[in-house]
């Protein structure tokens, strides 16, 4: 039961994270400052971290005799991850966008 609760919220963050992906190759397009289109690719990338690190203490980190009790505390992460990469990602995308503006 841990473990398919999960598996789906991985599945449900890797979603987000591909949205972030999409939004931040969206955005760096109509940008022409080198430095704002690096902006946008900071959240995809924390976010892809953040991720791969959830998953891999969901499912080899020490967690003794509390092995389902972890899975579940990671897998609340995960649903926490997700509202954070979207936000982190409409915000990186406004300050991109204001940094492009401001360069001459």
């Amino acid at each position: 039961m841990a473990e398919t609760q999960l598996w789906t919220a991985a599945f449900f963050a890797f979603l987000a994270w591909f949205v972030t992906m999409v939004m931040a190759r969206l955005r760096s397009i109509e940008l022409t400052s080198s430095a704002a289109r690096n902006v946008c690719w900071i959240v995809p990338t924390l976010g892809l971290l953040a991720g791969l690190g959830l998953l891999h203490e969901g499912f080899f980190g020490p967690a003794g005799g509390y092995r389902s009790f972890a899975m579940g505390f990671v897998s609340l992460l995960f649903y926490v991850l997700i509202p954070i990469l979207l936000l982190g990602q409409i915000v990186a995308g406004a300050l991109a966008r204001r940094l492009d503006e401001d360069e001459p």
